[in-house]
C-alpha cells in the first residue's frame, strides 16, 4: 500500500479466486497489480517477455490428485517441467558480475509435494543441458533477523526449508494472511515448507 515501483501480477486459474483477488484490491486501491485470471503457463510462456520478471512466487501450488505423491501423474498438473523452462525464460537473467538473477519462491503446507518439486527443479536444465535453477538461503523467515537462516532439509542439493512464512530475502516483504492460512488453521494444520531458488 505503500508507494513503489514494483509492479505486480496475480496469475489465478479459478475465476471465483481472482474475483475476489480483484476484489481485495480495489477495496485497497492499488495500483501496481494486475489480475490474470487463467492458466498460469500460457501466461509464461506466450505473453511474458523473455527476460523480464525479477521473481515468480508459487503459493500453495495444488499437488496432483490433491495427494502430492510421487507416483501420481505429474503431467496434467501445473508444475511440471514445461513450466519450470517457461519460468526460467521469463526471469531476468544475472548480469555480467553474476548478480541480478531472477527468483523464483515456492511456498506449500504439502511436504510430500515439495520433496517431489525439489527434485525435479534440481535436475531441470535448459539449453545444451546448462542447469536452470541454484537453491538459495533464506533468511529472516517467520519475521526472524536477516541474518539467521532459516531450519532447512537438504534434498538433492535443493534446500527445503521449514516456517510459517519466508523472509525478506526470499522477495516477501510483508506477510499477509490469506485464504489458506484460515482454512489450514481451522483443521490446527500451520507447518509450512518453501524453496527459494535463483536463474542460472
Amino acid at each position: 500500500r505503500t508507494r513503489t515501483k514494483k509492479v505486480w501480477i496475480a496469475s489465478e486459474l479459478r475465476r471465483d479466486r481472482s474475483c475476489d483477488i480483484f476484489n481485495r484490491i480495489c477495496v485497497s486501491k492499488l495500483r501496481n497489480i494486475a489480475v490474470v485470471s487463467g492458466d498460469a503457463f500460457r501466461l509464461l510462456n506466450e505473453s511474458i517477455p523473455p527476460n523480464s520478471l525479477h521473481r515468480i512466487f508459487i503459493n500453495f501450488p495444488e499437488p496432483p490428485h490433491h495427494s502430492g505423491d510421487e507416483k501420481s501423474r505429474n503431467d496434467k498438473a501445473l508444475l511440471n517441467k514445461d513450466f519450470f523452462v517457461a519460468a526460467h525464460k521469463a526471469l531476468k537473467k544475472k548480469d555480467k558480475n553474476g548478480d541480478g538473477g531472477g527468483g523464483l519462491t515456492i511456498y506449500s503446507d504439502n511436504e510430500r509435494y515439495m520433496h517431489t518439486l525439489a527434485k525435479m527443479i534440481s535436475g531441470l536444465t535448459v539449453d545444451d543441458d546448462n542447469i536452470a535453477f541454484e537453491s538459495e538461503k533464506s533468511y529472516g523467515a517467520d519475521e526472524s533477523s536477516d541474518t539467521i537462516e532459516a531450519s532447512f532439509e537438504n534434498v538433492e542439493g535443493v534446500r527445503l526449508y521449514t516456517g510459517s512464512a519466508p523472509g525478506k530475502g526470499s522477495g516477501f516483504e510483508k506477510y499477509e494472511e490469506s485464504f489458506f492460512d484460515r482454512f489450514w488453521q481451522a483443521g490446527s494444520r500451520i507447518e509450512r515448507y518453501f524453496m527459494v531458488f535463483s536463474k542460472r
